[in-house]
């Protein structure tokens, strides 16, 4: 009885976690619009390239956004509509991933999917606002923040093709898939 129950926990587990889907709108913000802690955050980072601001909405809740380019990468700074940071994300390339991770999400792709093309990949730091701040400027710190690696992916599956949002963990681990449902005209990039 036990391995039945524990067997219907993972089935029923790995749908709800595998099984979700994504949809986002971003739409451009005003100066007027923009959360003053965010913003604050943002100057305090010392980029001296040009921030904009865009309003995230998804199936079932909205965040800010504040999007740049800063020595030659792609920042995506997010933060709630109160302006608690969520998240800092950097766009990455494959070869910049640790090769014991890349090992891992390779062996989970192809395992998965029939076909995929890695659309993008993006470095993403969580956790207390002042150690990421400090670890984005170079200083010294004490790390305990969260990383993760974000992929997006299209994919064939069932003869379809799909778009995916991959969240895998510091080593390589998928923590949570999403099928992305997109309106060409919906996504708005740098």
């Amino acid at each position: 009885m036990f391995k039945l129950n524990l067997l219907l926990f993972f089935t029923l587990g790995s749908s709800f976690c595998f099984g979700q889907l994504k949809y986002e709108k971003e739409t451009r913000l005003k100066n007027s619009q923009i959360n003053q802690k965010a913003s604050h955050f943002v100057k305090s980072l010392g980029f001296n390239t040009k921030i904009k601001w865009y309003k995230e909405t998804g199936m079932y809740r909205s965040t800010i956004e504040a999007k740049t380019k800063y020595k030659g990468k792609k920042y995506s700074i997010e933060f709630t509509p109160d302006g608690v940071l969520e998240d800092v994300e950097i766009a990455i390339r494959w070869l910049e991933i640790n090769e014991q991770v890349q090992k891992n999400v390779s062996s989970y792709l192809n395992l998965k999917y029939i076909r995929y093309k890695i659309e993008k990949i993006q470095i993403q730091y969580s956790g207390n606002p002042q150690e990421i701040r400090a670890f984005l400027q170079n200083k010294s710190f004490e790390r305990t923040f969260n990383c993760y690696y974000e992929f997006v992916v299209i994919a064939k599956e069932n003869k379809k093709y799909n778009k995916y949002e991959l969240l895998f963990s510091e080593s390589g681990n998928l923590i949570h898939s999403k099928k992305i449902i997109e309106n060409a005209t919906d996504h708005i990039d740098y």
